[in-house]
Parts: structure tokens; sequence; C-alpha cells
């Protein structure tokens, strides 16, 4: 009696889960930008490439940025824009950072024109809080913005704190949401959420731009054009893993990191790698294949190819298995970001 009761509980449970695995994913969406006659929307699709809904159209004067993100709480989406000013000598590239809000459709204006080429940024985990590097107004430094209030809080100074160099600057905050990493352009730091207690990672970040932590607040990894590097907070040394990389991102489990290795000027491949330098696997196979994005769960990787002689949006399991190409126009489509539907 206890064996038929233990085995039907167990049944129940595992049933419970798998049901609970399917609603989670039947959940998730992938927004995307679509390149059409001149213009560009911001287009949200089920993992399926059905229910194509318009979030928003952009201004032909504007350019949203290959790194979108989406906040963990509330539904927000981050971007950035980029526009070009004609002097009398020459040209200047402008950059604005905005968020979308998903469930009005509506545009929130972060940061005004800024004369930088990038803007880095990073959502706080546990509420619509966005972490952002700018020089507006000249006042260089570490901002916060609350999306709910509107409301913006300098950090980190960089008059008495870091360079900010528009080519190396670099913030991104820990999954806890206690402790934040930056590339000022020339130094990494970490500090506290607040900018309290900062301490240099003495490391050369020369030609560094890219920077990820992995959950758990004791690794943090960057990366150049020679390789990503692997930094314990507790004292474990550096590991390198050599890769001609073009973008990283660490999954949200912590058991894979995804890179982009360029091969020529026509072939680029997604990688994974786990975070101990070893188990090197190439998930796709032809074609240029680029911005690899994590899902919520780990479980998928959503990415950009032009494999079928065309920019489409593709999705795959974690371990490369189940490719399936989810947009079939004739347009450029590139960009993808996950949502998870509240």
């Amino acid at each position: 009696m206890k064996y038929f009761i233990l085995t039907h509980l167990m049944f129940f449970i595992i049933l419970f889960c798998l049901n609970y695995l399917q609603g989670q994913s039947n959940s998730l969406q992938i927004a995307f930008v679509s390149e059409q006659q001149n213009r560009q929307y911001l287009i949200a699709m089920n993992l399926g490439g059905s229910e194509l809904d318009t979030l928003f159209q952009f201004q032909t004067s504007e350019l949203v940025d290959e790194s979108l993100r989406s906040s963990p709480k509330g539904p927000y989406m981050a971007m950035l824009f980029r526009k070009v000013k004609d002097w009398f000598h020459g040209t200047s590239t402008h950059t604005s950072l905005k968020c979308l809000d998903l469930s009005t459709k509506t545009m929130i204006n972060i940061t005004n024109w800024n004369p930088w080429d990038n803007v880095s940024y990073s959502w706080y985990p546990e509420e619509p809080l966005l972490f952002y590097i700018s020089a507006e107004r000249n006042n260089k430094g570490i901002f916060s913005f609350d999306v709910s209030t509107q409301e913006t809080k300098q950090i980190i100074d960089s008059t008495s704190d870091g360079q900010f160099s528009s080519s190396n600057s670099c913030v991104r905050i820990s999954y806890s949401g206690n402790k934040l990493a930056y590339m000022d352009g020339k130094n990494l730091f970490i500090a506290n959420i607040d900018g309290g207690s900062k301490f240099e990672i003495p490391v050369n970040t020369d030609f560094f731009n890219l920077l990820e932590w992995a959950p758990g607040d004791s690794i943090l990894f960057y990366a150049n054009y020679i390789g990503i590097f692997k930094y314990g907070l507790k004292g474990k040394k550096s590991i390198e893993f050599p890769a001609n990389t073009n973008g990283f991102s660490v999954s949200p489990i912590g058991n894979l990191i995804t890179f982009v290795e360029i091969e020529s000027d026509s072939t680029s491949s997604i990688y994974s790698i786990e975070p101990n330098g070893k188990n090197l696997k190439i998930l796709t196979s032809s074609g240029a294949n680029i911005s690899p994005v994590w899902s919520p769960d780990g479980q998928k990787i959503a990415f950009t190819s032009n494999r079928d002689g065309n920019w489409e949006i593709y999705v795959m399991n974690y371990d490369g298995t189940e490719q399936k190409r989810l947009t079939h126009n004739i347009v450029t489509d590139h960009s993808p970001a996950w949502i998870i539907s509240k």
C-alpha cells in the first residue's frame, strides 16, 4: 500500500513539474527588429514563430542598437538608438538610451542624444531599475533610472573616480542585485549596488568592452578580441578561453557560456563552453550566426542567422539541438530578445 501511494505521489509530482515547465515555455516570447520599407519595427512572437505583434515603429532617423534587454521585473525593454549628426567638418555619432513600456507600447526617454558611440546599461534583477553609463551634459559616470517613477540618480561620479571613455566603458549588475561591476575605460572595479565599498580588480582592460556576471556574485567574465577571461572574486586565478569573439553571454543558471567566433567575412559560428574552460562545443554549422541570447530558464538560445540566404530569427536548445527558423520574410530580421509574458 505504501509503495502504491509513493508511486502515485511521484507520478503527480512529475506531472506537475512538466505542466509547470510547459507553462513557462508557453509564456515566453521573442522580440526582434524587422527592417521593412526603410523603416524599423520591433515585433514580438511566440516560440512557434506565430502570433506576431508590432510593439513599436521607430523613426527613420534613429537606428536601434543590436542590444535589446528586457527587464526581469515589469513589462519593459531597454534599447539604444544611434544617429549621425552632420557638422561642417565631418560627422558625429550620437546615442540615446530609451525604454519601451510593453504594456502600453509607449517609449520612455532616459538620456538625451549623447556624443558617444556607445552607452552601456544593465537591469536590476528585482525591480524595473536600469543602471547605465552616460556622458550626458558632460557629466560622465554611472546612473540609475527608476522606470516606475522616472527618477534618475547618480551612483558613481567620474570627476573623482574613473575615465569612462566611450569605447571601453561597461556596467553590469550581479544576479543578486547586491554588486555592480564596471569598466571605466581603463580599470575594472567591483562595488556595492550603491557605489560604496569599491575595489579594483588588477587586470589590464585595454581593448576590453564586454563584461558579464555568473550567478552567485563570485565569478566575473570579461572579454576582448583575444578571448574570454574568468576572474574569481575570492582569490581564484583568471582563466582565459582563447576566442576571436564578437560577444558572449553566460547562461542564467551558470552552467554554460556562449560566444560568437568570427571565422571569415561571411561565416561566424556560435559556441558554448563550460565556465571551467572545458567541453568546447560548436552549436551552429553554416552561414553567419550572431547575437545569441539565453532564455530566462537557460534552456533555449535565440539567435540571428543568414544560413538560408536572408537574415532571420532562429531558436535552438542550449546544446544546439532542434534548431528552428522562426521568421520567414524577404526583409532583414535581427536583434532577438526574450520577453516573459506576465
